[in-house]
């Protein structure tokens, strides 16, 4: 692509969890001033001009904050240097990265909303209608800080349904709320007290200028989107790999975790009465599974499905298989951009070896379900899955392998 402004030079933001990569990817000669990144990790070996800061994830925290800040004064500073029109890499895990705070919004309230939507086992387009109502950021809110006219946004999308410009809780478009539908999702998903106070802000004069300003940015600025990668993609290079040796489920899961431990153990038991994969392949699913947090443990939704999936079928055998079947079976489930919740895996994986060796040692599968503590479970089995150095962030996937007879 080129200027839209008669050669005007470009000013390069990144934000998310894997957004120093694809800026990588777009960097570009002709840009005004170096670029700026807000992620979750600083890159080894960064380039040292650049300017990279890190936010807090999966909860907002105190670092999102001052990243917001820090973006904020980066665009002051851009704008100073002439004009522009503005690059935006955005990737998964923006929405929590970077904020910035409307009037009426407090820190502690923006803490505690965060905290108990993503434990409320809301899907996480749920999550970000809410969020981005409390929010100068989001929805928009990134088109009120620039005075660029021309703004490109290149976005991998981790987003089930599909809707890539909903990624990073689409800082750089702008849609009309649905306000009638923010507050059913407010009273059925917080507690009273948060309630109240979510509420009385959504009903507010702050609330309103803020839709406004929004609304008015993006109407006077030309927003192109570019979509560079998502799970569509992914599974037609897949199918393009390995051919028969794979079954892909086109649509991603964005439904609770009980719901979706139940479909994959369904499509388990046709895969195995079908007999489409009996020379050894697998099976593939992408998406995120909420899960209504109970517990006191430690865990994301990749290791908790692997644990569910594993009591389901091989401490329980609820699919009654032989143990030749059980044998042939294998489970995985990770975070594409290495991360699962607030663990420090991407997720884990399980097999009949090593049902066995838990059946000896005694461990208490139940228990570690019942505390939400799936990742102590499988760091003490051995089988947490670890990406250093991951570069794109599409979604989480899951992996049922079922292996060939001959190989083992």
């Amino acid at each position: 692509f080129k200027s839209q402004s008669a050669g005007l030079p470009f000013v390069l933001v990144g934000l998310g969890k894997m957004a120093y990569c694809l800026s990588r990817e777009i960097e570009r000669e002709d840009l005004l001033v170096d670029p700026f990144i807000v992620t979750k990790k600083i890159p080894s070996n960064p380039i040292s001009s650049w300017k990279i800061v890190t936010g807090s994830h999966p909860d907002i925290g105190s670092e999102s904050l001052s990243a917001g800040r820090e973006l904020l004064s980066y665009i002051d500073k851009a704008q100073s240097s002439g004009d522009h029109e503005m690059l935006v890499a955005l990737t998964g895990g923006a929405s929590a990265l970077a904020e910035v705070l409307p009037n009426g919004v407090s820190e502690t309230f923006i803490f505690k909303l965060n905290k108990e939507l993503l434990r409320s086992g809301a899907d996480i387009e749920e999550v970000n209608k809410i969020r981005q109502e409390f929010s100068s950021l989001k929805n928009g809110g990134l088109l009120t800080f620039t005075k660029a006219k021309v703004v490109h946004t290149f976005i991998t999308s981790d987003i089930p349904s599909g809707d890539y410009e909903k990624v990073g809780s689409s800082p750089t478009i702008y849609r009309e709320p649905n306000f009638n539908e923010i507050r059913s999702l407010i009273k059925d998903l917080l507690s009273i007290q948060l309630k109240n106070e979510a509420l009385g802000f959504l009903e507010s004069e702050e609330r309103s200028k803020l839709v406004r300003k929004k609304e008015k940015a993006f109407r006077e600025k030309l927003v192109h989107s570019y979509l560079v990668a998502d799970y569509k993609k992914l599974s037609k290079n897949l199918k393009h790999c390995f051919k028969d040796k794979i079954i892909i489920r086109e649509k991603p899961y964005a439904c609770q975790m009980d719901q979706a431990v139940k479909e994959h153990l369904l499509e388990l038991k046709n895969i195995l009465r079908g007999g489409d994969l009996k020379s050894g392949g697998f099976y593939l699913t992408g998406g995120e599974t909420p899960v209504l947090v109970k517990g006191k443990g430690l865990g994301g939704r990749n290791t908790e499905f692997v644990l569910r999936m594993s009591k389901a079928v091989f401490f329980d055998n609820i699919l009654k298989l032989e143990e030749s079947v059980l044998e042939m079976i294998a489970l995985a489930s990770f975070g594409t951009d290495g991360t699962d919740g607030e663990t420090s895996a991407a997720g884990a994986w399980f097999d009949f070896s090593a049902f066995l060796k838990v059946k000896k040692s005694g461990l208490d599968v139940d228990k570690f379900l019942t505390d939400n503590d799936s990742y102590s479970f499988f760091a003490k089995t051995g089988h947490l899955i670890k990406i250093d150095g991951a570069e794109v962030n599409i979604m989480d996937l899951r992996i049922i392998l079922l292996k060939s007879k001959t190989t083992g």
